[in-house]
């Protein structure tokens, strides 16, 4: 007898499809990276962000007028650091007129600041030395860039002066 191939019962196979697990493994792997990267940035942030962003943009005005009234004054300051002992250093700010006088009646302020790591600010008052000559012996708790705001005062006029030393 002849059958037709329509008749024939096709064998049944065991074997089922593996693009579904493919799928899953895929969505596995991509969401424990997501989830180790969230990880990774909420224990490793160090907290750089600028405070009062914001009202900074707004005073930008302000801040333009006194550099142009700070370049008016005509002051030369020279700045120099130099590291002394491990995380110790001695800093030296001269301040000069614009006649090239040494100013002795000024109050100059150093702030210190971490850029990489919030937390370890510091401000710290120079002494007066002789004319014109300020002087500073600075204790640091780490190593690493710092940033020298140096602010020097006089009755009505300010000047600021920023430089970045590393510390060792």
């Amino acid at each position: 007898m002849l059958q037709n191939q329509e008749d024939k019962e096709l064998p049944k196979s065991n074997t089922t499809s593996k693009i579904p697990y493919f799928f899953i493994i895929f969505f596995a792997v991509f969401i424990s990276v997501d989830l180790l990267y969230i990880y990774l940035s909420k224990t490793t942030w160090r907290g750089v962000v600028s405070e009062d962003s914001y009202s900074k943009g707004i005073d930008y005005n302000q801040i333009i007028a006194l550099r142009k009234k700070q370049q008016d004054l005509g002051w030369n300051v020279t700045i120099s650091y130099q590291n002394t002992l491990a995380m110790q250093g001695r800093l030296k700010v001269e301040v000069l007129d614009k006649a090239g006088k040494y100013l002795s009646n000024v109050q100059v302020f150093v702030k210190l600041k971490r850029p990489l790591q919030e937390g370890m600010d510091f401000e710290k008052k120079l002494n007066f030395i002789s004319s014109g000559l300020y002087q500073a012996d600075l204790i640091f708790p780490v190593k690493g860039q710092w940033q020298f705001e140096i602010i020097i005062k006089s009755n009505e006029e300010l000047l600021q002066k920023v430089k970045k030393y590393v510390v060792q």
